[in-house]
């Protein structure tokens, strides 16, 4: 799992001979900068793992694990076809440690741009001279594919467009 390090973070790390343990992030340092609950963990590391840290008496971070393990529920399938409780449970806690950002505004300016989390621009043709789409967002990287707001993964607004 890719991240940005802060210190404070904790995580399971493993160094180059396979030797494994909880450490502590205490610098930002892309280098150095981890802490080992043992000696012997040190070295170049090849893996590093975030542990969730949730204080029971922090009513916020219970509401949050809460939430979101209640909303992974609410996903599954009538049927049963879905992912288990342990999936769904584990995707809860992914999403604790690493919070996805929160999507931004859409920009309603004619040609505004935005890029999605896979770093694919989007730009914004509203204006019904330049398309006959009803979709009013083109992706850069591929002029045959148009989506509305809602369908694009949206992670940065780069410009807002012209109004």
């Amino acid at each position: 799992m890719s991240r940005e390090w802060k210190p404070g973070d904790v995580a399971i790390v493993t160094n180059q001979s396979g030797e494994s343990g909880r450490a502590i992030r205490f610098s930002g340092s892309p280098e150095d900068g981890w802490f080992a609950e043992r000696d012997g963990i040190g070295g170049d590391l090849t893996d590093a793992r975030p542990l969730v840290v949730i204080d029971p008496e922090n009513r916020e971070q219970v509401e949050r694990l809460c939430n979101l393990v209640d909303g992974a529920f609410n996903d599954t399938r009538i049927d049963g076809t879905g992912p288990t409780s342990t999936e769904l449970a584990q995707a809860a806690l992914r999403e604790f440690a690493n919070p996805t950002p929160p999507k931004p505004e859409e920009p309603t300016g004619l040609g505004a741009v935005v890029v999605d989390e896979k770093g694919r621009l989007w730009v914004n043709l509203t204006d019904p001279k330049c398309s006959t789409h009803t979709d009013p967002w083109v992706s850069v990287h591929d002029p045959d594919r148009w989506a509305s707001y809602a369908d694009i993964a949206a992670v940065k607004v780069l410009s807002g467009g012209v109004a």
